[in-house]
């Protein structure tokens, strides 16, 4: 049996790394291919998790004592993720470097994830598979996460594109900068997350807590201006109760903050909110796969950081509900096609998983 590894962010505790790990992983092997996580550890990641100097273990000890909740709370995240992929994950011994593992698949999968952007890797070419012998190289919705790179960036990321049997990626802008180093055939996929259907999501989720209430599911990563505002209101006309996932350390009135929630109770917490209020590309993604009314805004400070967003916005035609004020009446009562929404989803899932499917069907 051929045997594919997934060169990916695995170990970053965050939902959207984690479940879209999870999800090229599944697909993979549902298709009768032997696939592990390869456990290769970018040293710019790994600091955050270990960094253990003396300094470090001082500052987070005056932190947890100032804000013992939000600490105890993050740390409680921190095991749920841990214990996930010990549970849900199949992952490779340690390796340090690409050329060590080459040689141990038929081919590596990158992807998915920002895992070609230098930038956020502190320039790890790594993910770029820069071994000369060995696996043939994949990518499977790899995103660049910004539209601008220097030209030494530029020239060492051409070397190593060239090398690639297949190329397939999350962005419209990813095709178009392809397009600038190679001739090859580049197509744009689905996020991994989106492949795998809400029945199967349901099956390794758990609830939250005892939350027997309705509620508004408010999830941000990003600058936001709008998104609290209008969560506030709708929860005030509906009688609805705001969890705030992730949120600061700091409280906001009439809004309840949750910081412990593992990735199994991510999925729960979206699957049964009554709305979800997001800037985050995962936050929106679970949304339509569970057909859970939404809300979404850009970040305002960032452009280059909305490529997603924008990407999946045009893609299934979610235009009127993008947040671009805090005027409730233009939210307040919009219909959701989901009929439309999951023909337009079946449609680009086929097409996605296709394309996978024949990148390691040719090897």
């Amino acid at each position: 049996m051929k045997k594919i590894g997934v060169l990916t962010f695995h170990r970053a505790d965050n939902y959207g790394a984690t479940l879209q790990a999870y999800a090229l992983q599944k697909v993979i092997l549902e298709n009768d291919f032997n696939c592990e996580i390869i456990d290769y550890r970018n040293p710019k990641f790994e600091a955050h998790f270990q960094n253990k100097s003396l300094k470090r273990k001082v500052i987070n000890s005056i932190k947890f004592f100032l804000y013992h909740k939000y600490y105890s709370d993050t740390k409680a995240k921190n095991i749920k993720f841990t214990n996930f992929r010990k549970k849900h994950f199949i992952i490779s011994e340690h390796y340090k470097n690409a050329d060590v593992f080459s040689n141990e698949y038929t081919a590596v999968i990158v992807g998915s994830d920002q895992v070609w952007n230098v930038k956020l890797t502190d320039n790890d070419y790594t993910f770029f598979l820069p071994y000369r012998h060995g696996a043939k190289k994949l990518s499977y919705a790899a995103s660049f996460g910004t539209s601008s790179f220097n030209d030494n960036d530029s020239l060492k990321m051409k070397q190593y594109i060239e090398q690639f049997d297949s190329l397939l990626v999350r962005e419209e802008d990813g095709i178009k900068f392809l397009s600038k180093m190679t001739d090859k055939l580049v197509n744009k996929v689905l996020d991994p997350t989106l492949l795998v259907r809400e029945e199967q999501w349901l099956k390794i989720s758990k609830p939250f807590k005892n939350i027997n209430e309705k509620y508004i599911l408010l999830y941000l990563v990003a600058d936001q201006k709008n998104a609290i505002n209008i969560a506030k209101k709708i929860a005030h006309e509906k009688s609805l109760k705001i969890y705030y996932l992730d949120a600061g350390r700091f409280k906001i009135d009439g809004i309840i903050n949750i910081k412990d929630v593992g990735p199994d109770e991510f999925i729960c917490l979206i699957k049964n909110a009554t709305y979800v209020i997001t800037t985050s590309f995962h936050g929106l993604i679970f949304s339509l796969n569970f057909n859970t009314p939404f809300l979404f805004e850009m970040n305002h400070k960032s452009v280059n950081a909305n490529s997603r967003l924008i990407e999946v916005m045009n893609t299934f035609r979610l235009e009127k509900y993008l947040i671009q004020s805090d005027d409730l009446i233009e939210y307040l009562n919009l219909s959701y096609n989901w009929e439309n929404i999951n023909q337009l989803i079946d449609l680009e899932r086929e097409k996605s998983k296709q394309l996978l499917l024949n990148s390691l069907r040719s090897l």
